[in-house]
């Protein structure tokens, strides 16, 4: 629900590809990924030149960076395509996928799916490249027809294969602390699809996690790709998977600026007539989260953040009291006068009275900051509701 602002520069980028190079290893290793790219781009020329208009964008800000910055790169950028798909930004990436889906996958599932109800197979149609892979798996070693059926290759297939080893070379990132440069490079302190939990490497050791995006098993020509890689706490990371949904990625533009964590009161609460003890408010609200993005309520969905954050109702307690509480003139006036006569600036004085920061380009810097905010908007829009339930 935190969008990650952070974007490479000139240097960042090389120093990123730099890193992942070194893993695939040799000049004719690198040479046949750098191929494999141009030949997976042009595929998408011959169907939609608008998108593959945006890819050359990025192969052509690689090529002429050796220009732009001679004294920063010290030799041509000899794999321009393999890079290209190295630094995509996400929105380009989401829009291959639509196209692979579109022309790769979709009527080889349609095929497959023709012959096993032609055989008077009831088996559940197959309704992803991720659902085809999962259950040839499953399959294997049982055989029998269905099997049979869905084993026969369809044309993204061959595609996956040419990139299947960047899946092995990825299983590297950790022994080369290229996951930890990445959480360390973007910032992330707290998990930008929840804001529930901390997101760090501890000393030298990689400990944080990062999700795919669209997830490696399925994508692995983006498995490497650095705007795929999400820094992210362990509950996202395996609740989120292997998810095929339509979600939307902390890397977007503009991403989650509708979202809202609001509170109101269970259906079988009126008012707490003036008990304002805890343990009452946190027994009588619960959380809603909201959003007109239909992308960013299959986040909310598919990870089960309501329910996360209706673990936290306690937090929120608290937060809904210190709202109710300290926006009255009177209260403010007299802690505004103790923590200001030890020269503390309003924007200190909320953080500590509230536990966590109120601007919206800090939310990312501690676990709950964004509900934290969201109180506080929501009652400075109208204290009504409070008031309601409070007195």
């Amino acid at each position: 629900m935190i969008k990650i602002d952070y974007r490479l520069n000139a240097e960042k980028l090389i120093a990123y590809c730099d890193k992942v190079e070194k893993l695939i290893g040799t000049p004719i290793a690198l040479e046949k990924y750098n191929k494999r790219c141009n030949y997976f781009f042009k595929t998408i020329e011959k169907r939609d030149l608008v998108l593959y208009g945006q890819i050359k964008r990025q192969t052509d800000y690689i090529c002429g960076l050796q220009h732009a910055y001679p004294k920063l790169i010290n030799s041509v950028r000899h794999y321009a395509h393999l890079e290209t798909a190295l630094t995509l930004d996400t929105e380009v990436m989401v829009k291959i996928i639509s196209h692979v889906k579109k022309y790769f996958v979709k009527d080889g599932l349609i095929k497959l799916n023709h012959e096993a109800v032609t055989q008077g197979l009831k088996n559940s149609k197959l309704t992803s490249y991720g659902d085809l892979r999962k259950r040839r798996g499953r399959l294997k070693a049982k055989g029998g027809t269905f099997y049979k059926i869905i084993s026969k290759p369809i044309l993204y297939d061959c595609l996956h294969a040419l990139f299947a080893e960047f899946i092995e070379i990825y299983a590297k990132f950790v022994s080369q602390k290229i996951n930890q440069w990445i959480v360390d490079e973007t910032g992330v302190r707290v998990c930008p699809y929840c804001n529930l939990a901390y997101v760090y490497n501890r000393e030298k050791h990689a400990t944080a996690q990062l999700d795919h995006f669209l997830n490696k098993s399925e994508y692995p020509m983006f498995a490497l790709s650095f705007y795929n890689l999400v820094p992210s706490c362990p509950a996202c990371n395996h609740i989120k998977s292997d998810s095929d949904g339509e979600m939307a990625s902390p890397y977007e533009k503009d991403v989650f600026s509708d979202v809202v964590i609001n509170w109101y009161p269970k259906q079988s609460s009126k008012s707490l007539h003036g008990k304002w003890e805890l343990t009452e408010i946190e027994n009588n609200i619960e959380i809603v989260i909201e959003t007109g993005n239909n992308q960013v309520q299959n986040n909310v969905q598919n990870m089960a953040l309501e329910t996360a954050y209706n673990k936290h109702l306690d937090y929120a307690s608290e937060v809904l009291l210190k709202t109710q509480t300290y926006m009255n003139s009177e209260s403010q006036a007299l802690i505004k006068k103790t923590f200001q006569d030890m020269g503390i600036t309003n924007e200190d004085i909320e953080r500590y009275y509230f536990g966590g920061y109120l601007e919206a380009e800090a939310l990312h810097k501690r676990p709950l900051s964004k509900m934290t905010h969201d109180f506080v908007s929501d009652y400075k829009a109208s204290s009504k509701k409070y008031d309601d339930f409070l007195k």
